[in-house]
């Protein structure tokens, strides 16, 4: 997959799993196992302690004898490294928060996310109001890195996600509405073994096919392709 980079500005980075695909997914279009960034399909590590549960904690193996030491990382990094809601900033942040906090790093992937440059205006425009209602909790942190305009580090270019993004965070996928049979069946756009859309062209074409009636084929929201990349848990010597 050649992809020039210069056109993408980070969109953050993300410690998730693989998941299982869903009695309501096309197991003809779907792997068995898959990847997302979406907080609705995704399980995303809990970087923000205060807003997430002991179900959170306890999905990453994140240790209740941790947990001082990883409330104070988190405010000391709060809307500097990390944003709300589980945002990362940095490459080297992610990696700092695994080694210290995830012991058992089965199935865990290091996601970046990003956004094309076609996206990056419309998303910065219209994300204040995607926060009606929920201001006073401030700047989210998909805002506040894409506003960053950070360049992406180079990796294993897994492919594109359409995400919608309401109250400013990245909630939804397409696949959360079982939409790869709809790509499929009327585009002939259908996900790689990662879940994933294979170009930015059918990725765009995709988003605006959703765009058209959104109320139909997905969630209230702006929706947007991200390019998502792999990267090792740990800086490569």
């Amino acid at each position: 997959m050649s992809i020039n980079l210069s056109d993408y500005v980070s969109a953050g980075y993300y410690i998730t799993k693989q998941i299982t695909r869903g009695d309501w997914q096309s197991a003809e279009l779907l792997s068995d196992r898959f990847l997302s960034v979406s907080h609705c399909l995704a399980k995303i590590a809990p970087i923000i302690y205060w807003a997430n549960s002991q179900e959170d904690f306890d999905a990453f193996g994140i240790p209740d004898t941790l947990r001082p030491e990883f409330e104070q990382w988190c405010n000391e990094r709060f809307d500097k490294e990390i944003g709300f809601p589980d945002v990362t900033y940095h490459l080297e942040t992610a990696r700092d928060f695994i080694a210290k906090f995830i012991p058992q790093k089965d199935d865990l992937f290091l996601l970046g996310a990003g956004l094309h440059k076609d996206f990056i205006e419309p998303f910065l425009l219209v994300e204040p109001t995607l926060r009606v209602g929920v201001q006073d909790e401030g700047e989210r942190g998909l805002a506040h890195i894409i506003g960053q305009r950070s360049p992406l580090p180079e990796g294993e270019m897994l492919g594109y996600e359409v995400v919608c993004s309401d109250f400013g965070d990245i909630n939804h996928s397409w696949l959360c509405n079982g939409l790869e049979k709809d790509g499929w069946e009327r585009l002939q756009i259908r996900p790689n073994q990662h879940g994933f859309i294979e170009t930015y062209e059918e990725a765009k074409k995709f988003t605006e096919f959703i765009m058209t009636a959104p109320d139909i084929y997905g969630e209230p929201g702006f929706y947007m392709p991200l390019l998502i990349i792999n990267y090792p848990l740990e800086q490569p010597l």
